[in-house]
């Protein structure tokens, strides 16, 4: 048991935060609210204390969501004297808050002028995403915009690294005796958005829709007589014989050799002509796909449309249209897990909008434009509502790697695809070193050159 001397600035964001680090640490605590300027633990055992400037939360209790660029800082704290090595970064770590400190001795004689915990708030509850304007075309929050690009260390997972320092201090200063983690987590997490569930649409309008669209694309009307017979043919066929419905197959097929069950994400409502699939989940055909991915025991999530990530009214009919679908045809949800359509994201709005239709499970915590670890953890967590400063009942699991991010042009657009395995061999690492877990999406659609097959048996290997 620690002590925790505090005010009571945001102190629904401290408990948020000291929740996260302590209880992942097992180490339990009580706050005393006083008239203190900073945030001081104290070990009974020892009688021993440690102070740590309050920075980030001095501000935003009178600032709330204001701009506080101009106190995130460009230094580093030296954590050599603690003895630790952190993956991934060494002993020079970026620090985001911190006190005035001459000789950047940020931490001595039991006071750290580094705001540990305002950084990590900062941080996992993705509150720079809100002060910070820039979007891209889609209206998505890149990763050059964030700190930790900007600290260069997009591969690391700061907050836990923050968390192992947290360790070292309270052993340091103060006497407290804790393992670096109370469980042993790391896993592999596989997810596959099922997008476009079938390569021939359902009509030969819809085809030459979307033939039309990829042109425009890609700027080529190379193959358009081959792609119009491999189309006949399947339509002749069975819808089974699409490439992209054994492409389903295929993906559960390999994570059942690992004992691995799929999050598979379904589009139950269009709220986007151009940029939400056309396929009907009730038609025949994606029926059959999905009740198959079911006998199996693989999991069905909601993928909520392109335009619902902000607005109530269509994260409403999403999510409603996909519980009395699966309570139609696969009984009761005991959870309801969700990945955001294209990631779109709004730190304001969307987890109010999951909470309050009633999601468990968010899987979409992960950068469009590069992989890596967007809420700074590897670790699940539970979301927090920037809109009304309380902690939601959503759990988030990050998401590390996209399979566009990695490969197409758009994003990081890596072609030697030895080189990306190296990147997400150096992640999976990464989260086994921080105790977390990985977590990797491929989309059905997405094995447009064959070997994309072997790719993908060697990115899902734990």
């Amino acid at each position: 048991m620690i002590f925790i001397d505090t005010n009571g600035n945001c102190l629904n964001e401290k408990k948020y935060i000291f929740d996260f680090l302590f209880k992942r640490i097992n180490l339990d605590y009580q706050i005393n609210l006083s008239e203190v300027t900073d945030i001081t633990i104290s070990n009974p055992s020892t009688g021993k204390k440690l102070v740590f400037d309050d920075i980030f939360f001095q501000f935003a209790g009178k600032n709330w969501l204001v701009d506080c660029l101009h106190l995130v800082s460009q230094e580093s704290i030296d954590v050599d004297f603690l003895g630790l090595k952190l993956p991934g970064i060494g002993n020079n770590v970026p620090i985001l808050f911190h006190g005035e400190c001459s000789d950047k001795s940020y931490c001595e004689e039991t006071k750290c002028k580094f705001d540990l915990f305002g950084s990590c708030f900062y941080l996992i509850s993705r509150y720079e995403e809100v002060i910070i304007k820039n979007r891209d075309n889609h209206g998505r929050f890149s990763f050059q915009d964030s700190f930790v690009a900007k600290a260069n260390c997009l591969s690391v997972p700061l907050v836990d690294a923050y968390t192992l320092i947290l360790i070292g201090l309270l052993r340091h200063f103060i006497g407290v005796e804790v393992s670096e983690w109370s469980t042993h987590n790391y896993k592999v997490n596989v997810s596959c958005d099922i997008d476009i569930p079938f390569w021939a649409p359902n009509s030969v309008k819809s085809f030459v829709r979307r033939y039309l669209k990829d042109t425009l694309e890609q700027r080529s009307f190379r193959g358009g007589y081959q792609r119009f017979k491999k189309y006949i043919k399947i339509r002749e066929n069975s819808f089974l014989d699409d490439p992209f419905a054994k492409n389903i197959e295929f993906i559960a097929s390999e994570n059942e050799k690992f004992n691995r069950k799929v999050d598979f994400f379904i589009i139950p409502l269009r709220t986007h002509t151009s940029f939400d699939n056309e396929e009907n989940i009730e038609s025949q055909r994606f029926l059959h796909i999905l009740k198959s991915i079911k006998m199996r025991g693989h999991r069905i999530g909601v993928h909520p449309g392109y335009l619902t990530c902000s607005s109530s009214s269509n994260m409403k009919r999403s999510v409603e249209k996909f519980r009395q679908f699966h309570v139609r045809n696969f009984g009761d949800l005991r959870e309801i897990i969700s990945r955001q359509h294209y990631l779109r994201w709004d730190s304001y709005r969307t987890p109010e909008l999951l909470m309050e239709n009633g999601v468990t499970v968010d899987t979409t915590m992960g950068y469009a434009d590069y992989i890596g670890f967007r809420p700074s953890t590897c670790s699940e967590f539970f979301l927090y509502d920037l809109k009304n400063r309380r902690s939601t009942t959503v759990l988030e699991r990050p998401l590390n790697v996209m399979d566009a991010t990695l490969l197409a042009p758009r994003y990081m657009g890596i072609i030697d695809l030895n080189e990306a395995i190296e990147k997400i061999n150096e992640l999976k690492e990464m989260c086994k070193a921080y105790n977390g877990h990985f977590n990797i999406l491929w989309h059905n659609s997405y094995f447009e050159k064959k070997e994309y097959y072997e790719f993908y048996k060697m990115a899902i290997k734990e």
